[in-house]
């Protein structure tokens, strides 16, 4: 009893010291931020990747997307081993980056193993850039930085291969923790 009353307190103030580690902003005590900031964590701990899933455009159809590992994921808590996807496509959904602008895409997996993408606002410069969340049950296997250099990003058109563009593809285990909650 002791001892799991001394790990319960442990990990509230490792959780604690995470969430309270940055700068918080001026509004950080209103119940909509406590909110969203407890949500990210359940999000953050319940769904994640834990292996690199090898992420990077498809060598036939620079459009698409493809991993090169299988991975295992974690869906609300549950394990579920995903198998490597020769070529998918960013979801429909996704906004258009203007020239001059940049932006993130998250790609995610849900427990049918169907991938999808989130995309984040497009903005001038890197420090604005903010993570997009996925929906709940759906964990982050990769990160995509788009910055339009000479010409608009179109996802599912423009390739990821494109010199008119800087792109940069990353693993993910899990979506960062933001501490200034008001920029999601």
């Amino acid at each position: 009893m002791k001892n799991n009353l001394l790990l319960v307190f442990l990990a509230l103030a490792c959780i604690a010291s995470v969430a309270y580690s940055g700068t918080i902003t001026a509004n950080s005590n209103d119940a909509p931020d406590i909110y969203q900031l407890r949500k990210e964590l359940v999000r953050a701990v319940n769904n994640k990747c834990l292996l690199a899933a090898g992420l990077k455009y498809n060598a036939t159809d620079s459009k698409k997307l493809e991993t090169v590992n299988t991975i295992t994921t974690v869906h609300t808590g549950v394990l579920n081993s995903v198998a490597a996807v020769s070529s998918f496509t960013l979801s429909a959904t996704t906004p258009t980056i203007p020239t001059g602008y940049r932006a993130y895409i998250v790609v995610g997996v849900d427990s049918s193993d169907v991938f999808s993408t989130v995309h984040g606002q497009p903005v001038l410069y890197d420090h604005q850039l903010t993570m997009p969340l996925l929906a709940e049950g759906i964990a982050p296997v990769g990160l995509i930085k788009v910055v339009s250099a000479s010409a608009t990003f179109t996802p599912g058109t423009t390739g990821l291969d494109s010199a008119s563009h800087t792109i940069t593809i990353s693993n993910l285990h899990s979506i960062p923790l933001s501490l200034t909650v008001k920029q999601r």
